[in-house]
């Protein structure tokens, strides 16, 4: 009886033995295992946008273009470069008064005439002021002036810093009145001039028999006589 009373001890100290063994193990699996990863930072509102703008994900092309690929230090340089008008023309007249004043344009091709004030544009010429006897323009950046009968060649003459040539025709002097007929070198234009016009280039400053004196814009005078040879003063 004793035996029996002991082997029942036994097994029920070994059965409690299992159980606390099984219970330990199930609260071993149930614990939380620890985590040894790093999360990544958080992201604030203005990193994400970044993010987006980086990766451009709202444009199907992905790569730059010719035209935003260039360098930021890239940029046109406007021409200043005085060139030939595509439409050339001569002065015709100059009206001036205390409630008029504007001047007569005549264009080659097609041949038209044209009535300009101050201010008005024509391609690289703009009119800048107008007296009695000239116009005085903006060519490209450049200040010319243009008498009557002088075209737009002229300007462009003047406004590259030409000195143009004149042939001297002939000299008129009646008392107080002194005026000459000049040819601009290379061409069939005859103009009659005074003392004080303003050609494209030059002024004149006196008018005597077979002799007309100049002064262009740079303080350069001279003299020209029937010959059309220029001569220093």
């Amino acid at each position: 009886m004793r035996r029996m009373n002991s082997k029942k001890q036994k097994l029920t100290a070994m059965a409690i033995g299992f159980f606390l063994v099984f219970a330990g193990h199930g609260r071993s699996q149930e614990q939380p295992i620890k985590s040894t990863v790093t999360p990544p930072p958080r992201l604030t509102l203005q990193q994400k946008k970044n993010i987006i703008i980086e990766k451009n994900i709202f444009r199907p092309a992905r790569q730059p273009s010719a035209a935003t690929g260039k360098q930021a230090n890239e940029f046109t340089v406007q021409e200043t470069t005085p060139k030939p008008l595509k439409r050339p023309f001569v002065v015709q007249g100059i009206v001036h008064s205390e409630t008029n004043v504007w001047a007569d344009l005549r264009f080659e091709s097609p041949g038209e005439n044209r009535r300009v004030r101050v201010g008005d544009t024509i391609e690289s010429i703009t009119i800048t002021g107008i007296s009695p006897s000239y116009l005085a323009c903006n060519y490209a950046g450049k200040q010319i002036w243009l008498a009557v009968g002088e075209t737009s060649n002229d300007a462009l003459a003047q406004a590259q810093g030409f000195h143009r040539e004149y042939d001297l025709i002939a000299t008129t002097i009646q008392g107080e009145l002194r005026f000459a007929t000049i040819r601009l070198r290379g061409e069939d234009r005859i103009r009659r001039i005074s003392e004080g016009d303003i050609l494209s280039d030059a002024t004149v400053i006196r008018i005597e028999p077979g002799r007309v004196y100049l002064r262009y814009e740079d303080g350069f005078e001279h003299y020209i006589e029937p010959t059309g040879q220029p001569t220093g003063p």
